[in-house]
This record gives structure tokens, sequence and C-alpha cells, in this order.
């Protein structure tokens, strides 16, 4: 348990001192980097161009709704988990939980400074997926049916499935207009390869 207060205590500091940095530019921090555009299509990047082929970015998010891993289990006295407990799990559920992920794959990415701008290209291949299920589920599979017994006390057991697979091809221009003034626009097209979904 000492360990996860300690991890806890890092990320709460990590988030505060991040929210300290909120007046700065989110991408002064990358100004060398080229995708320093894909965050404000306006920065001005000091390369004269660039060229990715084949996995030149990649990036995966996993987010949800408050579900809590730790509650899931028992630990022992160094902070180690040893047993799972449903129950406790079930209880810090939310009536209705959702579970997202995303993957983004730069497939080819180039850009070239000219006298007249910055003019940039991607083509990546993006993944998003989305899963939401209610606490009655989880209940349902964990304990059994104990809990949802009698007409007056029904179950409310929904589990719904989005994913989406599509192609995005993105073309860039930044311009600087004078000393400290940059514009910048970023035109996308996305092309679907599947959209699925599922409702139970």
């Amino acid at each position: 348990m000492k360990k996860i207060r300690i991890y806890i205590t890092l990320m709460f500091v990590a988030v505060l001192a991040s929210s300290a940095m909120a007046q700065l530019s989110p991408v002064d921090f990358m100004r060398n980097n080229p995708r320093a555009s894909f965050a404000n299509p306006a920065t001005y990047t000091v390369d004269n161009g660039y060229f990715d082929l084949a996995l030149g970015g990649i990036n995966f998010g996993l987010m949800n709704n408050g579900l809590q891993y730790d509650k899931f289990f028992r630990f022992d006295g160094n902070g180690y988990p040893i047993t799972l407990d449903l129950d406790k799990g079930v209880a810090s559920l939310k009536n209705v939980n959702y579970l997202n992920t995303y993957l983004n794959l730069d497939i080819f990415n180039c850009g070239l400074r000219t006298k007249h701008g910055y003019f940039t290209y991607t083509h990546r291949l993006r993944e998003t997926e989305s899963l939401s299920f209610t606490k009655d589920l989880v209940q349902l599979i964990a304990q059994g049916n104990n809990s949802f017994l009698g007409e007056s006390n029904p179950a409310n057991i929904q589990l719904n499935l989005a994913a989406r697979v599509m192609q995005e091809f993105d073309f860039g221009y930044q311009m600087a207009l004078m000393d400290r003034l940059d514009i910048g626009v970023r035109l996308k097209f996305l092309m679907g390869f599947a959209d699925l979904k599922a409702n139970a």
C-alpha cells in the first residue's frame, strides 16, 4: 500500500507541475520537432524540411471514466496485490463505465520550407475503440444473480462496443506574417476502413 501511495503522490506532483506550466505554449518543449504542428499548425519549426517513411510516429492512449484497478485487489503489508477482491471492485464501479483506446500510426510524413511558407503532408492510420458496460453486468458476472432477485430489482445489463479504423491524409501550411506572429492551417481528409458497433 505504501508503494501505491508514493506512486499516487508522484502523479499528483506531476499534474500540479504541468498545471503550473499551463501559461506556456504546449509545444514550446517540442520546438525542434516537426510534429509540433499537430498540436498547433502555426508553430514555427526550425528545420527546412523532413521526411519520415513507415512508423515515423506512433501514439497510443487508454482512458476510462474512473475505473480504479487497485480496488479489485487485496494487498499485503508491502503493498503487493495478493488476491482479487471482486466485491470491493464492483462497489467502486460507476453505474455506466467507459473504456476507450486509440492508436495513431504514421505511415508517411514530409515537410518542406519554401520562400512562401512551410508545407507539410501526413498519411496516418488511426484506430479508436470505445467500450461501455454497466455496473450490474460486472456484478452479475462476479457475484451471480442473488442481487437481482424479484421483479422489483431488475438488473441493468448493457454492453456496447464501437470501433473505427480509418486513414487520415492531412495537408498543413505555416507562414510567418511578422516577427512573433505566425499563422497556420491543417486540412484533414478521413477515409474509413471499418466501423463496428455492437450492443447487448
